[in-house]
Order: C-alpha cells, then structure tokens, then sequence
C-alpha cells in the first residue's frame, strides 16, 4: 500500500493505492490456486463491497479507481485507489480516546455500522477494528473489504455471530464490559431483525 499526495492528480486528492502484483510464473499459479484465476479477483470485490456500502450511505465514498491486468485468466497484476482520509483505525482511536462521550458516540456509530452492514445481508470475514477507520470529521469507514458479501438468509445468523465474535473480541482490548453492551444495544436496534 501507498499513499499517493498528488492533490492536482488525476483524482484531485490524495489517495491510498493497494497494488496485488504477481511477478513471476509460480506466484500467477499461487493466485490462481487462491481462486483467482477466470474469478472476480480481491481487487474487484473490495471495490464491489466498497460501492455498496457507500450506496447503502454507511459510510462515505472511497472508491476511485480500480483495474486489474490478466493473461489466459491468470492475474498478473491489479490495484485499488481509494480516497485518503484524515483517520485513523477504531481500535487505535478507542484506546486514546479518554472522553466517556466521545467513546459512546465511536461505540454507536460502530453498532450503526455494522448493524446496518447486517441488517441487509452482508457480513465480512475480514471485520475488525484495524479495518474500521475512525475518520477526523466523527464518521466511520470500513476498509478491507475484499472478503464482504452478502449471504443467504438461511446462512445470515451464523455469519452475523462470526462477525460479532470477531469483532467484540478486538472491543474487549480497548472498552469495558458496560461499553460493549450499549455497543450491542446499539447494534441490535439498526440490525433489527436482518431477515
């Protein structure tokens, strides 16, 4: 990953670049073994997923430009720009954080997040604090989001828990027992019932 400060660039601002390179031959065939080859590559569906929860309007647009370049179906090379943000991830912001109020609203904004994430059907593998950025304007942005999806209803219970496990395991390093229950309160009302 880079950052890339060119404010009179293509894009207008600055911007993170996320670049999955494949060199040589062995390494083509490892991507290919990992799924990549004639599928949507990590870089497609992070852009995917990061459409989607901007259009959901979760969080704020990210996304600007993707691309990916392949040969016979086996990737050789692909890359994600998505706006910088002046933020940093939750986790750090919780454990420097003293102000109670201030630890409520992240907290909330969290149980909003993820509840509405829930609430239609997308879970991701991937949810924990480090991947949640705690932006300097008080909004949150989930990041890496390459392993998002939506499920079927009949799976939406148990990946809803696996998401919820992984990430109240990452709450219980930075918040006490009382914050992650009103984190959950706030969850469980934007995840309503989740179909």
């Amino acid at each position: 990953m880079a950052r890339v400060e060119a404010q009179d660039g293509p894009f207008g601002c600055a911007a993170i670049r996320k670049r999955f390179w494949y060199p040589t031959a062995r390494d083509r065939w490892r991507g290919a073994l990992r799924t990549t080859w004639l599928a949507r590559s990590r870089v497609e569906r992070e852009a995917a997923n990061l459409e989607r929860i901007a259009a959901w309007g979760l969080q704020p647009p990210l996304l600007l430009a993707f691309g990916e370049r392949r040969r016979l179906g086996l990737l050789h090379d692909s890359f994600l720009f998505t706006r910088a943000l002046d933020a940093r991830p939750l986790d750090e912001r919780l454990r420097g954080e003293r102000d109670d109020a201030a630890r409520r609203r992240w907290l909330g904004a969290l149980g909003e997040l993820v509840g509405g994430l829930h609430a239609r059907g997308f879970v991701d593998r991937d949810l924990h604090l480090r991947n949640v950025l705690a932006t300097a304007e008080g909004t949150l942005a989930k990041i890496d989001s390459a392993f998002g999806a939506i499920v079927p209803r009949w799976r939406r219970g148990a990946a809803r828990r696996r998401d919820l496990d992984d990430l109240l395991a990452d709450l219980a390093a930075v918040t006490t027992e009382s914050e992650r229950a009103a984190f959950l309160r706030v969850y469980g009302a934007a995840a309503g019932s989740g179909g």
